[in-house]
């Protein structure tokens, strides 16, 4: 932080907690700008085919 202004890196995995923690930054004491350089990685999640299915 220099002179009320965050700056803040790193990664999340959702635009939700992109804009949160923006947010979050900008309402600590102090702070009166936020440059949000998060990245935005998603998460990739295994699906089952059909087949791997066992009824």
């Amino acid at each position: 932080m220099a002179r009320g202004v965050a700056t803040l890196y790193g990664t999340v995995q959702s635009w939700a907690e992109h804009d949160l923690a923006g947010f979050t930054a900008l309402r600590t004491p102090g702070i009166y700008r936020v440059i949000n350089n998060l990245t935005v990685i998603y998460q990739q999640y295994s699906l089952r085919t059909i087949s791997s299915v066992r009824y």
